[in-house]
């Protein structure tokens, strides 16, 4: 004689359903956690390199990337000639400066050769044959102009993010950090932060909008990106992508 299968009971769905739930949920407060983790850690990151500028300034009375006496100061280990270490003086970290390549290529190779922060940036003579973030392979022209985490500039907790010193212009009136995914042969860099992430970081080093204080967000530029941050003057939450672009002003009346 044939068995009947047993069904499932009430009391059983409803404890797959519950175990499901919890994993679900857990995995959602792990991605919360994870996220503002790293939130928290580029913050540190943007103060201890504001600081780290601060401290070259006040020593050297320069700004890493536009010293023009820094190969005088650090020697040959500073890209190997006058040419390639010295910026050209006149108080502005350009994108492009008299003399050769771009100054804030050179600002973080600076700040490790005084000693003001622990790690290790490179000068621009490794930047020929990098490949970007697109695959494409730089040559040592773009390099100049772009920010290479972990080689030529910072790697932020967000993957291929970094920061760039950027001379003042327009309406600011000093230096600022240029928050952004980088790799990419040629400037400026493509936009690294989700709506969400944006808004945390304005309120946490500002006052929360968009287009005012000393942090700014706007949509992606240039093409690099979803460019679908800021809508109805507010932040776009309902985007997930990366389309934030980050101007943050940490040095308003000091240089």
């Amino acid at each position: 004689m044939r068995q009947l299968k047993r069904a499932f009971t009430l009391l059983e769905i409803s404890i797959v359903v519950m175990i499901i739930s919890l994993l679900l949920t857990g995995v959602l407060v792990g991605q919360t956690v994870k996220e503002n983790s790293a939130i928290t850690k580029i913050i540190y990151d943007l103060n201890k390199y504001t600081e780290a500028v601060i401290s070259f300034n006040q020593t050297y009375k320069r700004l890493p990337g536009d010293m023009s006496n820094a190969y005088t100061v650090f020697g040959s280990s500073c890209g190997g000639s006058a040419a390639k270490c010295n910026g050209d003086g006149d108080g502005i970290v350009e994108a492009i400066d008299s003399v050769d390549d771009d100054e804030f290529s050179k600002v973080f190779h600076h700040l490790t050769l005084a000693d003001v922060i622990q790690e290790r940036f490179l000068d621009t003579s490794f930047g020929n044959g990098v490949t970007a973030i697109n695959g494409t392979v730089c040559g040592t022209s773009s390099f100049d102009t772009g920010a290479f985490p972990g080689l030529n500039s910072p790697e932020l907790a967000i993957a291929n993010g970094t920061i760039a010193l950027h001379p003042r212009g327009g309406n600011e009136e000093s230096h600022k950090w240029l928050v952004g995914k980088g790799r990419r042969c040629g400037y400026p860099m493509f936009s690294l932060f989700t709506p969400a992430q944006a808004k945390k970081l304005d309120r946490k080093l500002d006052n929360g909008v968009y287009n005012t204080g000393i942090f700014k967000v706007s949509d992606a530029v240039n093409g690099s990106g979803d460019t679908s941050c800021i809508v109805s003057s507010d932040f776009n939450l309902t985007n997930k992508k990366a389309a934030c672009y980050v101007v943050y002003q940490a040095f308003i009346g000091l240089f």
